[in-house]
Parts: C-alpha cells; structure tokens; sequence
C-alpha cells in the first residue's frame, strides 16, 4: 500500500500544479537548472510502471521538461523526480537507485534511443539532522580505486529546517507552494501556526485563483491542519480570526465549506485510526495471554489474524514487562 499519510496527500496535492514544481526548482535549485528549463514545457508524468513496493517509500511525482538548448539541436527532456521526507531514511541512495533504476529501465523498454537524465529532488521536514553524504560513504573500500566501480549520483536536498521562514515568506512564484512549506516546517507548533496564519492562507490575495481553486487548496491546507496540529476550538476560532484580519478577498462560504469538509474528513479518519487501535489492542492482549502460557509460535499463529512480521517480532521481543508497555502505549494512543 502507497504511503497515505497527511505530509504527502498535501505534497501530492501541491506538486499536482506545474506553477507550485516551478517555484520549488526556481526558489531552491540551483541557478544553472532553473535558468535552463523551459518551464513551458513543463508536465507531469505517468509513472505507473514504478513498482507497488516501492511506492510505499516514494510520494511519486515526476515532471518532465525540455532543457534549452541552441536552435540547430533538438531539445533534450529531462525528468524531475519529486520526492518529500517527514523523517530521516536510513539510506535515501537506495531508495533513490531503486527509483532511477525502474525509470531507466522503463525508458529504455519504451526504444528510448538515449536515456534522459533523472533528477531527484527531496524535500525534507524532519525533526532529526539530515547529514548530506555520498553514496560511497556507506562503503568500506579498502582501495580507493574500487570507488570508480560504484552507481554514484547525486541528489538536490531542500531541508527546510535551514530555510528562514523570510525566504519563504518572499517566495517569487507559485500560489501554494509557500502554504504547504509552511506548515510542514512548523507543524505541530500551534503558536507560529497562529501568528503566520495570514502568510499562510494569503494565495487567496495574491494569485487571483477561481473560487473554485481556492475552495480546493482552503480544504487541503485544512485537512492537514486539522491532521498533524492539535488545535482547541478556541485555536481553531483564532485561526480564522487571524486569517480574515490578513486576507481580504476570501469570502466567508468559501472557508464554511472548507471547514465542514475538513472538519466531517478528519472526524471520519479519527475513527477509521480508533478501530484501528482497538482491534491492534485486541490482538496484542490476546498475543500476551499465549505468550505467557508458552504457546507454541505455529499455533499462535494458526489462533490470530496478526501479519506474520508482526507476530514474530512479538515473540523475539517478549517478555511480561514488554507486553505491558506495548498496551500501555496502545492504550494511551487510543
């Protein structure tokens, strides 16, 4: 199953505009990219020959765009690869590799005569520090030479825990972009939330969008709000009261829709999780009560529906202290 989380339903959302994809290469790549794409050109791909598995690592956005060149050459296109991280991976080359790998081979299935260049671009909100490293760092070679013999590349890192938020007050191009980067570099903060509400829903000045494009991005922004910040009902009133101070042209139905919708989406999912954790509950009460009996592993196996992975790392990390901590979390999630 893709990853479904809030971070990347709103960076999907984001990027599914070619305006948002051309204010993140402009702001933040480097000026020998951004000068030489012609954004006109600019369109999202279709990559449904990536793999499901790896979809799981990946949110999956690919734009392709010409890169200019002199007018006796034809254009040559290249392909960016967006990707976005709310946590430190282990190892983002591998994950990266395996992506440009599939994309490469499909390319070259399609009678590509030349490959085009895949560029990974990462966008990074975590709370852990992102150390930039070469894929041959997590190599012990014991000759410098053997180096050569690597599949080395690069990657664009935007870690927005080293960006002002004045640069990305002052963002140059885009409606949403600013919006989104926002709330991802301060979620969970209720406080800058609050005091940068106008920054934040201020597209609605500023783009001069269709009601209709505004309602959509006012419940995206919502719902992942409503997700990943724990607002009172009295934040939720400042919320708005701050917004309206600050925005002048958004009508008021427009964020009554948008807050009904938000409101009913994140009441739905809250139950959909609370199921969830009561029947995860369930399971681990039922998986302690054999494991302190010494049950056989095949036979607590053959007695719950709890995935195979699961059911073994429970058994490799048991004891009675362990169990009760594990509920005590699950008890106190729910």
């Amino acid at each position: 199953m893709a990853n479904t989380t809030p971070h990347d339903a709103l960076f999907k959302a984001t990027m599914s505009h070619p305006s948002e994809v051309e204010a993140l290469v402009r702001g933040f790549l480097p000026a020998m990219i951004s000068e030489n794409l012609d954004f006109a050109t600019l369109q999202m791909e279709n990559t449904a020959y990536i793999s499901a598995d790896l979809r799981d690592y990946f949110s999956d956005v690919s734009y392709s765009c010409h890169w200019k060149t002199d007018a006796d050459r034809p254009p040559t296109q290249i392909t960016l690869l967006l990707e976005h991280k709310s946590y430190l991976p282990d190892n983002i080359h591998l994950q990266l590799l395996r992506y440009l790998t599939e994309s490469y081979q499909h390319q070259y299935r399609s009678d590509s005569k030349v490959l085009r260049l895949v560029l990974p671009v990462v966008v990074y909100h975590g709370d852990e520090v992102w150390k930039v490293r070469d894929f041959a760092d997590y190599f012990d070679l014991p000759d410098p030479e053997l180096k050569r013999y690597l599949p080395l590349f690069s990657y664009e890192l935007l870690d927005l825990s080293k960006v002002s938020e004045q640069t990305l007050f002052h963002l140059e191009y885009g409606f949403m972009l600013r919006s989104t980067l926002l709330l991802y570099k301060y979620r969970g903060d209720n406080e800058t939330l609050l005091r940068f509400a106008g920054k934040i829903f201020n597209f609605a000045n500023e783009a001069k969008l269709p009601e209709d494009i505004i309602l959509q991005v006012l419940q995206q922004l919502l719902h992942y709000i409503y997700s990943s910040y724990k607002l009172t009902e009295s934040d939720m009133e400042k919320l708005k009261e701050n917004i309206f101070e600050d925005v002048a042209y958004l009508p008021g139905s427009l964020w009554d829709q948008a807050m009904q919708k938000g409101e009913a989406k994140g009441k739905m999912e809250g139950e959909v999780k609370g199921e969830l954790i009561s029947t995860l509950e369930d399971e681990l009460e039922l998986l302690s009560r054999m494991a302190a009996q010494d049950l056989p592993y095949d036979l607590m196996r053959k007695l719950t529906d709890v995935p195979d992975e699961l059911l073994l790392a429970f058994c490799e990390v048991y004891t009675a202290n362990t169990a009760e901590h594990l509920l005590a979390q699950v008890r106190h999630a729910r």
